[in-house]
């Protein structure tokens, strides 16, 4: 005698995390914070210089400073 099955009921399935995703996801993280502190150093060198430029033409303009003095 050969039974058939006629019907599954599949009541609830549990999907996991995907372990494999989380050290890609990490470094990614990581990544992303270097690249900001990156940015943020060469931003901050930027302004030094522009403010070093300015200081230099206000001390030129107002005679407190020659060329020789550069």
């Amino acid at each position: 005698m050969c039974t058939k099955v006629v019907s599954i009921d599949i009541a609830d399935i549990d999907i996991g995390d995907n372990i494999g995703a989380l050290p890609q996801e990490s470094q990614a993280e990581a990544n992303k914070k270097i690249a900001q502190a990156q940015t943020e150093i060469r931003r901050a060198a930027v302004l030094k210089q522009e403010q070093e430029t300015k200081a230099i033409a206000a001390a030129f303009l107002s005679g407190n400073m020659g060329v020789m003095d550069y």
